[in-house]
């Protein structure tokens, strides 16, 4: 298995894919529109998946010391 697939992340890759696209939707909708609200919910997704994937490596770290992987 990958460092990338593991079975603590997989649960977690759908909705890290939902929340990239839903960054782009808000992206694309600010080019069109310059309306800033999407800007402000694309940073609060993104907020969002940073916490999330530093939860996920933590908590991967945590079972690999107690399991005794490195």
């Amino acid at each position: 298995m990958s460092e990338f697939h593991t079975p603590h992340r997989d649960p977690w890759y759908s909705m890290i894919k939902e929340c990239q696209d839903a960054v782009d939707r808000h992206t694309q909708m600010y080019l069109e529109t310059y309306d800033v609200f999407h800007l402000n919910q694309a940073d609060l997704i993104r907020l969002y998946m940073c916490r999330l994937k530093e939860w996920i490596t933590k908590n991967e770290s945590e079972m690999n010391d107690a399991c005794g992987d490195s």
